[in-house]
């Protein structure tokens, strides 16, 4: 899964042509077997199969900051109006996402929960439910591009990121889309908010690579707005908050962010569970007022 996460980006451009009855029955298939975050919260995803009517529905309406991309297909999330609903849809999403990368799809998050009644209104969804999201998908104009950051014919040298414990790293690797990332040590702390760690305090307790992995999360406009208190027994994930972006946004932003460090954390063989919402589980944080508390990951 981590070789994904780093593969998968944000696809704006997709080819028109609709996705083959096969692999349309794989993606029907591959959301019957979405991973549950939390069992009290429940996420409706359904298939708009003709992109076309849906892009003039909703274009002007909705979109990828403002603007609708125009794609062959469009999954549609629906949820109760409860902050834990839409930190399961940014969790249940962005694992679709992550599945259709597997098979070299692309997909885009698209803003819709401040505009839920309309968008239910154009697209004639009966439902008491919010849109909380809708995730545009199909193959990428110009093809997938794979990733060169394993080096699998190198001669195993080392290289300026040995030291990070990646020896098979491509250092000569270089994508746009993520190379404007913060550092590992920017968003782990230990054990209060604010007491940064040294990559080699990070790596001595074996979490380099996991933060390594986390940091592709994809976030609303790259903020990457996601911050970690690591303490001896959980990790706290703390958003920055954001007075410009709708509430929802950073409810999914948490949602991918909670996938993205358990997915890493399971790659490199910790066990561990999230726990959404409960603030009590970070009260010896000194969680600032300008973040809130998402969750804690005990392990």
């Amino acid at each position: 899964m981590i070789k994904v996460m780093e593969k998968r980006k944000t696809i704006r451009e997709f080819k028109d042509a609709a996705l083959s009855a096969n692999i349309m029955n794989h993606v029907r298939e591959t959301i019957a077997g979405i991973p549950q975050l939390i069992e009290t919260a429940s996420v409706e995803i359904g298939i708009l199969q003709d992109g076309s009517s849906v892009y003039k529905a909703l274009d002007g309406l909705v979109g990828y900051h403002g603007i609708m991309i125009k794609a062959p297909h469009y999954l549609v999330m629906l949820c109760e109006d409860k902050d834990e609903n839409f930190i399961a849809t940014g969790h249940a999403g962005e694992w679709l996402s992550l599945e259709l990368t597997k098979i070299d799809l692309g997909s885009c998050w698209l803003q819709t929960a401040s505009k839920s009644d309309l968008v239910k209104e154009k697209l004639g969804i009966q439902s008491e439910l919010v849109v909380a999201s809708i995730l545009a998908f199909g193959e990428p104009k110009g093809g997938a591009r794979l990733s060169r950051i394993y080096d699998a014919s190198g001669d195993h040298s080392a290289s300026p990121l040995t030291k990070f414990g990646y020896p098979y790293i491509d250092a000569s690797y270089k994508d746009e889309s993520k190379s404007d990332r913060l550092s590992i040590s920017e968003i782990v702390y230990n054990k209060t908010f604010g007491n940064t760690m040294s990559l080699d305090e990070i790596e001595q307790l074996g979490f380099e690579e996991v933060f390594f992995y986390m940091r592709f999360a994809p976030s609303w406009g790259n903020l990457q707005p996601w911050r970690f208190v690591l303490q001896p027994d959980r990790l706290i994930l703390a958003m920055k908050r954001n007075e410009v972006l709708e509430a929802h946004t950073g409810l999914i932003d948490a949602g991918i962010a909670m996938l993205y460090l358990d997915s890493a954390m399971k790659s490199k063989g910790f066990s561990g569970e999230w726990t959404v919402g409960k603030i009590e589980c970070a009260e010896n944080a000194g969680i600032p007022e300008d973040h809130w508390i998402a969750g804690c990951y005990r392990f």
